[in-house]
């Protein structure tokens, strides 16, 4: 380690694309540029493959970061990654995933430079009673430019060793498609920029047959050959040079330094690949997922216990994979259908009173979740309005401007209904300094300090604003509650 500090600002958006190109993620000042890099396959892998390129990954990022860091899992559980771990890592659930974190900043969840590499890896889902599953085997690792030695100024030198490690991970996966970009992707998206775009649920994603997302470089398989038109198109193209893979694929980079890219350049890359990205006037097929079991071929256990976590997402997912393969419209009342499952409705369950097959509340939802979530959701479901409290965005934004002061409570509906939606209904404020002074009588005042930190949207006053309190049933002697019916 060198002994670096946390970088205090953003990083070097001045070799960076500006936003709003086709492969680029939609701009987010709380994310900062990154290198990124994934493979993926439809095909269910060995999990002693997926263990060794998850390592292989983790360890080409350790040896990137320039600054102190602390490992732990997507959850927070701290790990050392020794010779024990990964030995003892022989199942990999769906959306397994490990962080570093800036030593320094540790408890600063809602600071951008916190959270400094991500490398995770995704397995299929089993859902239906049919016995498939549905999903990808992926395989995915992304680092902050700024924290890399030398402030990653000499990106070539990153990006030989990345490219080296897509090629091997594409041969040892058998991966059908994969990219690398440097942009503000983090391995937990789900998604890539191009998907984002167009608004597709991943439920439709088939790596055989459309090309996963595109970048300074590029995982094509035969059948995405024959979509573009083989390799010339992508030949013509200047810098562009065209390895041969085993299994008739091809691995495509622009040059040896991911941020010195024209943005021409990377409009024709675009261009040329097009016919193999998923399209954008929606019409996607529907893929056949891969034989697999279900954890709901037996349902005895229904009524009587909640479900598991794992239970509720399962079905989320199924519920979703069944919307939108069943002819009903892709699109509900407050965004496209799935987008909850999307939008990590894993996590969000950490935070619900009680999972649920089809809706759970949740509360005290933080500046962590809420930042994902922003990062996740499009205008459609952040500003839709629900009732007469704030609306959604209005609330995450507040929550992430006032981590652990500001904490949200709701609902969160699945794919199962037409109103899929997540709702914020109301909030706790804790050890705000200005409500801490306030008088607990001095309603009026205390509501324009509720706006003043961000809930300034709401179409009425809230149903119930209360100081804190031990005399209430449910009272919160630390925080004043905010509530609308």
């Amino acid at each position: 380690m060198s002994g670096w500090g946390c970088a205090d600002d953003p990083g070097m958006r001045s070799s960076w694309h500006e936003p709003g190109e086709a492969w680029e993620l939609p701009p987010s000042d709380l994310f900062l540029p990154t290198l990124f890099g994934g493979v993926m396959t439809s095909a269910v892998r060995d999990v002693t493959d997926v263990v060794a390129v998850l390592r292989s990954a983790v360890e080409l990022v350790v040896g990137w970061i320039g600054v102190e860091v602390s490992w732990s899992t997507r959850y927070g559980d701290e790990v050392q990654l020794t010779d024990e771990f990964w030995a003892g890592l022989t199942e990999i659930d769906d959306l397994f995933g490990l962080r570093a974190t800036c030593t320094q900043l540790a408890a600063q969840w809602s600071n951008p430079h916190h959270t400094i590499a991500m490398v995770g890896a995704d397995v299929p889902y089993d859902n239906d009673e049919a016995g498939r599953l549905i999903g990808q085997t992926s395989v995915r690792l992304s680092m902050q430019r700024w924290a890399m030695y030398g402030s990653g100024e000499n990106l070539p030198w990153f990006s030989g060793a990345l490219d080296r490690w897509m090629t091997q991970s594409a041969v040892a996966l058998g991966a059908d498609t994969g990219y690398a970009v440097l942009d503000i992707a983090r391995s937990e998206d789900v998604q890539s920029a191009w998907e984002t775009r167009i608004g597709m649920s991943q439920v439709f994603r088939d790596p055989t047959d459309r090309l996963w997302g595109v970048g300074w470089g590029t995982l094509l398989s035969s059948k995405h050959l024959d979509r573009v038109g083989g390799t010339a198109p992508v030949e013509a193209i200047p810098g562009a040079r065209v390895r041969p893979l085993p299994g008739g694929r091809v691995w495509v980079t622009l040059g040896d330094d991911p941020s010195a890219i024209a943005v021409e350049t990377m409009r024709r890359l675009q261009a040329a690949l097009e016919p193999a990205l998923p399209p954008a006037d929606g019409n996607y097929h529907i893929p056949t997922p891969a034989p697999g079991g279900s954890i709901f071929t037996d349902m005895s256990w229904w009524g009587q216990r909640p479900p598991t976590a794992d239970e509720a997402v399962a079905r989320w997912r199924l519920d979703a994979y069944e919307a939108l393969t069943s002819g009903r419209s892709t699109q509900g009342t407050f965004g496209p259908v799935g987008f909850t499952v999307a939008a990590g409705v894993t996590e969000l369950l950490a935070t619900a009173d009680e999972p649920g097959l089809a809706s759970f509340r949740f509360r005290d939802l933080g500046d962590e979740i809420a930042a994902r979530l922003l990062h996740l959701l499009g205008p459609e479901v952040l500003d839709a309005p629900d009732g007469s409290g704030p609306t959604l965005g209005n609330a995450l934004r507040a929550a992430v401007a006032h981590p652990g002061v500001v904490l949200l409570t709701g609902h969160a509906t699945g794919p199962s209904s037409d109103d899929e939606r997540i709702v914020v209904d109301g909030l706790r404020i804790r050890h705000d300094p200005v409500l801490d002074r306030t008088d607990p009588t001095d309603l009026a005042a205390a509501w324009r300090r509720v706006v003043e930190l961000g809930i300034d949207d709401a179409l009425a006053r809230p149903d119930e604003l209360r100081a804190p309190s031990t005399q209430e049933p449910d009272g919160d002697p630390e925080a004043w509650t905010v509530w609308w019916d």
